[in-house]
């Protein structure tokens, strides 16, 4: 198992703050999305590779446990669930935010980057080793995953007696809602499939019929199911309308061109005229969010110019760029 630099993923420094970390995955993700790379059998390793480390350094919590051993995994894969390593650190990672269940599903975490056409998978041994439970990736339950409904249910209605229905949140990821989709989640042992509404908006409640817990006479409730967005670093929906940050090289932002621009329909080119700004927006019209009224009408999807400032000129360049300075 390889050690995993995850600063050197997103080519940001140790110091660099939340705001260059969550904008460096904005600019790599886009970069090594497989949707505009089919042609490169490595791009959806590298886009993988950029997710699993923002996960880490997004995270307070992860990114000081990986700060504080990351050089010193070895020993730390070494050290049994629940004990102490030389630096303290834990086997098993317990969020704070109280996550019904206690560990961390790392599939479910990692569901936004794993839908769609971005192909099945997972996190990486190096990442396990940090962040998941004794027995496993998986062994508890996510926040919001299909474990916890079993959970949240038997504790919001324990000892109840009258209004059985019951209330859990459903985390779902923009690919989910902009496709529709169907789900398995377990309820006490018993699978129930849910259908995603094309459009669906967080907040929004899906009623399952019959689903729910027996009163005294037998008689059962039902289940609602509470729509929540799997946050992602790269796509952000605003109503109906999807905006995403696309990295755009200097050359092309002076002089116009193409890009490839990985939409949640699949990936499209848009030109780009010369003299584009940094933060310029562009409008693909109709590639938004459905909406669940009537999926047949569409927000609209915005890209966000994110001008790249190349490093480490070649003198020759450095030449050219002082040309272009003098006028």
């Amino acid at each position: 198992m390889d050690y995993k630099d995850y600063y050197k993923t997103l080519g940001v420094d140790k110091s660099a703050t939340e705001a260059e970390i969550k904008k460096a995955y904005r600019r790599m993700a886009a970069k090594f999305h497989p949707d505009v790379n089919k042609d490169d059998p490595n791009a959806e390793k590298r886009f993988k590779e950029v997710g699993e480390a923002y996960e880490v350094l997004k995270d307070k919590e992860k990114r000081t446990l990986y700060d504080r051993v990351g050089s010193n995994w070895k020993q730390y894969q070494n050290v049994s669930p629940g004990a102490g390593g030389a630096s303290g650190a834990r086997r098993s990672y317990r969020p704070s935010g109280g996550t019904t269940g206690g560990q961390i599903n790392l599939d479910d975490l990692f569901q936004d980057l794993n839908s769609g056409s971005q192909g099945g998978g997972g996190f990486s041994d190096f990442f396990k080793t940090f962040f998941s439970g004794a027995n496993g990736p998986g062994a508890g339950a996510s926040a919001g995953g299909p474990s916890s409904f079993q959970n949240q249910a038997s504790s919001q209605n324990h000892g109840a007696k009258k209004g059985l229905d019951i209330e859990v949140p459903l985390e779902i990821t923009l690919h989910e809602a902009f496709n529709g989709s169907e789900r398995d989640v377990s309820i006490r042992g018993n699978k129930i499939k849910i259908r995603i509404p094309k459009g669906i908006e967080e907040g929004k409640k899906l009623k399952v019929s019959g689903k729910g817990d027996q009163d005294t006479s037998g008689k059962k409730g039902d289940l609602f199911l509470k729509v929540k967005f799997v946050k992602s670093g790269l796509y952000e929906r605003k109503a109906h309308d999807v905006y995403l940050e696309q990295p755009i090289d200097l050359y092309t932002a002076i002089l116009g061109g193409e890009v490839k621009v990985a939409t949640l329909k699949g990936s499209v080119k848009l030109k780009i005229p010369a003299g584009t700004q940094p933060g310029d927006k562009f409008k693909l019209s109709g590639l938004g969010m459905p909406h669940m009224s009537d999926p047949i009408k569409k927000g609209n999807f915005i890209v966000v110019a994110d001008i790249e400032i190349p490093k480490n000129l070649s003198t020759k360049q450095t030449k050219l760029f002082e040309e272009l300075r003098k006028g």
